[in-house]
């Protein structure tokens, strides 16, 4: 049985309350701060859009939570947040709550709420299930890094996809994500993809993707960092799901490395950025074919003239 043991505290205090519960032997500490996600949403470039209910579920006040296998670890973990308030003069209530974790919740109950998913000639499903289709099949861990195949935004490029990578296509994979996409492209043809990801834990989750599905190092070269900054690939189809503000940066230099005649794939775009991101293709050279919807979501295919 393991335990989370949470203190509710102000924004000042989140690091040292986590530092804190780190020193007592917590197997990691979860903060939520509506200050932090505040923070995050006002950051240019990062997000578009945050639904109202992740929003609401933060709260006024930040919790600090970690996670334990003895719970009289609250006892000691009282006696040091006590001592807090004799060096600070705000510092929050500092109440501490303890609740149960099942183990086999903390591991295995979001595993229920994924099924494969069809999108064309591709199913994509969860590497711990089973499906009988006639279709290509992905496996993916969506444990790991965003893409599961379930995002509207995800589905969009899959679909884009089908209609453009053509057996011994060159592929760019810009922002991958958990690699799904990918997969996809070498699964549906592509020789080469190669995808870049800023973010560390997404090169780690694209490359045990890969090898999940059984997808070479020869056929996919999986890098961490800036595609501008770090190949000269000449791509039959670049496959670009990230924000609006994002792709709008990026689009004089991903039509540099897209070959005369190729393709690339716009997605993550809010309806309501839609026209931004047309004019920006469009002043840099490229011309907009086919335009798909799903939600409040859009993803464009445009071509390079």
């Amino acid at each position: 049985m393991w335990y989370e043991i949470a203190v509710t505290t102000i924004h000042d205090m989140t690091e040292i309350v986590a530092d804190i519960l780190l020193g007592l032997g917590s197997a990691g500490v979860n903060i939520r701060d509506k200050f932090d996600l505040e923070e995050l949403l006002n950051r240019k470039g990062r997000w578009d859009y945050v639904g109202d209910d992740l929003y609401a579920s933060f709260g006024e006040k930040a919790r600090v939570s970690g996670y334990f296998e003895d719970k009289r670890i609250a006892e000691e973990l009282a006696v040091r947040l006590a001592a807090l308030k004799s060096f600070f003069a705000e510092t929050g209530d500092l109440s501490v709550d303890v609740s149960e974790v099942r183990e086999e919740d903390y591991i295995n109950e979001w595993k229920k709420y994924y099924t494969p998913i069809e999108v064309g000639r591709v199913i994509i499903i969860p590497e711990w299930q089973t499906a009988e289709s006639d279709k290509i099949k992905v496996y993916i861990d969506p444990g790991l890094a965003f893409g599961t195949g379930g995002h509207e935004t995800t589905r969009l490029c899959i679909g884009l996809m089908q209609d453009c990578i053509r057996t011994g296509a060159r592929v760019a994979d810009v922002g991958c994500g958990s690699g799904i996409l990918g997969v996809c492209a070498v699964k549906l043809g592509a020789e080469y993809c190669l995808m870049t990801d800023i973010d560390p834990i997404a090169v780690q989750a694209a490359r045990a993707n890969c090898r999940l599905n059984g997808v070479t190092d020869a056929e996919a070269e999986i890098l961490e960092g800036n595609l501008l900054d770090m190949s000269d690939i000449e791509a039959d189809v670049i496959v670009a799901n990230i924000t609006a503000d994002i792709l709008i940066g990026l689009m004089n230099g991903l039509k540099k490395r897209l070959k005369p005649d190729g393709t690339v794939i716009f997605s993550g775009i809010l309806d309501s950025r839609l026209n931004d991101v047309k004019q920006a293709a469009r002043a840099a050279g490229l011309c907009i074919g086919r335009e798909e919807a799903l939600g409040e979501w859009r993803a464009l295919s445009c071509k390079h003239v």
